[in-house]
């Protein structure tokens, strides 16, 4: 099942969605969805958050979109240490909705 996307920035495309939206905190929240995703075992993720965090790529350039993907990843560890596995796992489902999917 397609995961329905809510947020208005998603029904932009290319350049001016990605100047929509604050792209660092994007890729960070795309970094730590996606963490959660293989951490967890959730098989459905939003291609268009995929598409989106591309078109975010040309914005930030490389180094800042894998210190800023990092730092999403490094979130999710962080939580999964703090309150656990589970725990973590059903925050990433609740935090991002339109993100990913069990």
């Amino acid at each position: 099942m397609k995961i329905i996307l809510i947020a208005s920035a998603f029904a932009l495309s290319g350049a001016t969605a990605a100047q929509a939206l604050d792209c660092a905190d994007f890729i960070r929240k795309h970094g730590e969805a996606s963490r959660g995703q293989f951490q967890c075992g959730f098989n459905q993720y939003n291609d268009a958050v995929i598409q989106q965090a591309r078109a975010c790529a040309g914005q930030l350039g490389e180094a800042r979109i894998k210190s800023n993907l990092m730092a999403g990843m490094k979130r999710f560890d962080a939580s999964e240490k703090r309150i656990g596995h589970k725990a973590a796992c059903q925050k990433v489902l609740k935090d991002y909705p339109t993100f990913v999917r069990q």
